[in-house]
């Protein structure tokens, strides 16, 4: 049970002033046991085997002490519900341990969306939790545009894959899963040449946690509304963010000066650099490559200097300056032996650094250019 509970807390709203939104749902049926918690945007339910069925109840436990209960018995244990003081109170029962519980009407609780109905496609797992990562990191996390307070996803334009895409404007991380019939996702009546669905931040990275427990497939739907994922007995559902995507491959630049380098090694000297910064996205971090070699140097607001060096392989000079903490957040994203890394125009007056695994990828990571810093080693970083 504790496993099951574990998920369904990811949508309980423990501060919530509304007392059924700090409860789980349990519901028990001839089916065995389930739980459910909602927060009125994201509803998790998963089901428990039952040694045996139990007599039909449904009511609604304070999600924070059932959890604090559960988790004090022995991992083995058996838990039986039966009937407490009151309507308002359930027993709990394990072995020589036993709990009065107040509880709430099950009929209080709040449900979100049948799924019944919902036009399901069997997808790939890891494929689905390993897009959703790659991406989460660049979605908008301000309370400003909230179309990019998510993460898009639409089909490839050969049908073969999902494409996901997150930005808040000032980079970019796209990634594609491939090797499954993509679900139907709908078209938004704003852009009927760019069919997709924008799922909200948090649940992204709350189903990517979710998926990463599991093996083998997992099943997804969306309509014009909600997006909903099912995997091993778990299901989530929630609401879509209502706007429109920006069209972010016009982002995406063609040709520009590039440069090679180790993944492993360049991460590492950034992270190492990024010791001295004290705010990731103001800090700026400059890249300056010449002789086969670059040199990393980034100063935090107070003056603390960090400077470090990776080998690269190159042709021409070549120097860019990016916020610290966003070109850290891109490599920590990616999975690659060796990266390339291009400077690219964008518009009139700014340049883009896109960062690539070396060779055949559908991956796609650009951070735009920063002014930068006087550094405490003398002359700019």
């Amino acid at each position: 049970m504790l496993p099951a509970l574990s998920r369904v807390l990811g949508a309980v709203d423990r501060s919530s002033k509304i007392p059924i939104l700090t409860h789980v749902h349990v519901v028990i049926d001839d089916q065995g046991l389930s739980l459910r918690g909602t927060n009125l945007d994201i509803e998790i339910s998963a089901r428990v085997e039952t040694a045996e069925p139990g007599a039909p109840r449904s009511f609604a436990l304070p999600a924070v002490k059932l959890r604090e209960v559960v988790n004090a018995l022995p991992e083995a244990s058996e838990i039986t519900f039966s009937d407490g003081r009151g309507r308002d109170h359930i027993n709990l029962s394990a072995g020589k341990s036993r709990y009065s519980l107040p509880i709430l009407p099950g009929t209080d609780f709040p449900c979100m969306r049948s799924t019944e109905n919902f036009a399901w496609a069997d997808m790939d797992a890891e494929l689905i939790a390993r897009g959703l990562r790659r991406v989460a990191h660049a979605y908008d996390r301000s309370e400003g545009r909230e179309y990019l307070r998510g993460i898009c996803l639409h089909k490839t334009r050969d049908g073969d894959g999902i494409d996901f895409a997150a930005t808040d404007g000032l980079w970019l991380a796209k990634t594609t899963a491939r090797g499954d019939s993509p679900a139907v996702l709908p078209c938004h009546d704003m852009n009927k040449n760019f069919p997709h669905v924008i799922v909200p931040g948090r649940l992204a990275e709350l189903i990517a946690k979710l998926l990463a427990d599991m093996k083998g497939r997992c099943r997804i739907a969306a309509t014009s509304n909600h997006f909903a994922v099912e995997c091993d007995g778990v299901e989530v559902i929630s609401k879509l963010i209502d706007g429109c995507f920006p069209e972010y491959w016009r982002m995406i630049p063609g040709d520009g000066k590039t440069i090679v380098a180790s993944l492993s090694e360049l991460l590492g000297a950034v992270r190492r650099s990024c010791a001295a910064m004290d705010d990731g996205m103001k800090d700026p971090i400059t890249l300056d490559a010449s002789e086969g070699q670059m040199t990393l140097q980034i100063v935090g607001a107070n003056g603390t200097g960090a400077q470090d060096s990776v080998p690269v392989e190159m042709s021409d000079p070549w120097s860019f300056c990016a916020p610290s903490g966003r070109l850290l957040r891109t490599l920590e994203a990616m999975v690659a032996i060796d990266v390339e890394l291009t400077i690219a125009p964008m518009g009139q007056d700014n340049s883009v650094l896109m960062v690539r695994p070396l060779g055949e990828s559908d991956d796609v990571f650009l951070v735009v250019y920063m002014r930068p810093r006087l550094h405490a080693f003398g002359g700019a970083a």
